[in-house]
């Protein structure tokens, strides 16, 4: 007790002993002290072990709410491969329109390049 408690708690062995032969007042008091610290203690973790749990709870409640709208709906994975497989599908189509108009120009006479390149100068040249 004297190292919990330090200098506030030395019993000398005579006053120890109280009138009848039992537990001395000072040893009483000490233990009622730590016996209200310890029920103290106890019903604290009591409660953030409340707390816990609710939040367990509220957690768990989350969930099944998120799954239950993940399966009312289309699964969301197919949903996402089939959005991946719409945008994979718009980049060819953009891809394959840019090369055949390479093709197209690079497949030119060098008259036809020429020609083109005179007209787009005196377009908009002049107003």
């Amino acid at each position: 007790m004297v190292r919990v408690f330090g200098d506030q708690f030395r019993a000398e062995p005579e006053e120890d002993k109280s009138e009848e032969g039992g537990p001395s007042k000072q040893f009483q008091e000490m233990q009622s002290l730590l016996t209200s610290q310890y029920e103290q203690r106890i019903h604290d973790l009591k409660e953030v072990n409340e707390q816990l749990f609710s939040r367990l709870e509220d957690a768990h409640h989350t969930t099944k709410l998120l799954e239950s709208r993940f399966a009312e709906k289309e699964d969301w994975e197919a949903l996402l491969e089939s959005r991946i497989a719409a945008v994979v599908k718009e980049q060819r189509e953009e891809v394959r329109l840019w090369r055949s108009r390479a093709y197209q120009e690079r497949d030119k006479t060098w008259w036809q390049k020429l020609l083109q390149k005179k007209s787009r100068v005196g377009d908009g040249s002049r107003k």
